[in-house]
């Protein structure tokens, strides 16, 4: 979970004062000062998270809430999740 919110900050541009908690990352990904009214979210190396499922569900919990408050402010919150290179080529 630390590592989690430690990636957040840093690959959101947060300052230290972020609470690192599902709320404070809601916080943020819902505050039309923090982010713009056009925002994507990738979110890298997501298949590892999968085998974490309390941790991923409640990440994915957090995520469609916001992105769901960013609807109904008339904003636009993208959640990408890389997927892992398949390509079956030898």
């Amino acid at each position: 979970f630390r590592s989690l919110m430690l990636a957040f900050l840093s690959g959101l541009g947060l300052t230290q004062t972020f609470g690192r908690n599902w709320d404070a990352l809601y916080d943020v990904l819902t505050d039309p000062e923090q982010v713009s009214g056009r925002f994507a979210l990738v979110l890298r190396d997501y298949d590892s998270l999968r085998r974490h499922r309390h941790l991923c569900a409640e990440l994915e919990g957090v995520l469609l809430d916001a992105q769901q408050a960013a609807r109904e402010q008339g904003r636009r919150l993208w959640l990408l999740a890389e997927e892992p290179d398949s390509d079956t080529r030898h």
